[in-house]
């Protein structure tokens, strides 16, 4: 599909491939999903750190469908596209629920940083090897995205409560991060982060996480390690 999408673009241009430089990039997957990705969506909370934020809805709709976490050379994006689509006309009501993940690169040094060349071409956009390094960087990026989870305190101490409950609520960080000694500040940001994964490994993986791993497999084969 990648291979057959560069070639097409070089014919209509009537340039070589193999000439055309890429200096941004949109790599991304759609996921299938049971009922509507909302509930999903409602939940995102930041990717490293960096909140996501709604994006304004079309004027037609009632809620938004698209979520995005903005760095200055890229950002991480999350949106109901089967909704999106219907809104614009372009899907019947009855299709079936999609989502979709997407890491928009906008700057070109972000991009060659990630494939680690001098420069890139569209020929090079259907190689194998680096369809796996931008499969397998996509799904890093999953991994880092911290979404709302109901936590259970059960056995937990009061800090631990606290903590795991700071999850949640960034503004905890953003606030009392001033009026904190560094060190301090830090020291607790990572007792956060190690109780919040190893809850998450006792609450098990989301069907999310593995609708987007079976999403991710059927493009490659191949990647996800």
């Amino acid at each position: 599909m990648v291979e057959y999408a560069c070639t097409k673009l070089a014919q209509e241009l009537g340039i070589p491939a193999g000439w055309l430089r890429v200096y941004k990039l949109e790599i991304g997957v759609n996921i299938e999903t049971p009922t509507s990705p909302e509930p999903f969506l409602n939940s995102l909370l930041h990717h490293k750190r960096k909140p996501f934020w709604p994006i304004s809805p079309p004027r037609n709709a009632n809620r938004p469908f698209q979520f995005e976490a903005t760095y200055r050379e890229y950002r991480i994006k999350f949106y109901d596209k089967a909704a999106y689509d219907r809104s614009k006309g372009y899907l019947p009501k009855t299709y079936q629920p999609l989502m979709r993940f997407e890491l928009v690169l906008s700057s070109r040094r972000r991009l060659l940083g990630i494939v680690k060349r001098p420069y890139l071409t569209l020929a090079d956009l259907a190689s194998p090897d680096l369809l796996r390094l931008f499969s397998n960087y996509l799904s890093e990026q999953w991994g880092l995205v911290h979404r709302k989870m109901p936590a259970r305190f059960v056995g937990r101490t009061l800090q631990e409560a606290i903590l795991l409950h700071a999850v949640h609520v960034p503004e905890v960080w953003a606030d009392t991060k001033p009026t904190t000694p560094p060190s301090t500040f830090s020291y607790y940001r990572r007792k956060c982060d190690r109780l919040w994964k190893h809850f998450q490994v006792q609450a098990g993986p989301n069907i999310f996480d593995a609708l987007f791993t079976e999403s991710l497999h059927k493009l490659s084969p191949c990647v996800v390690e």
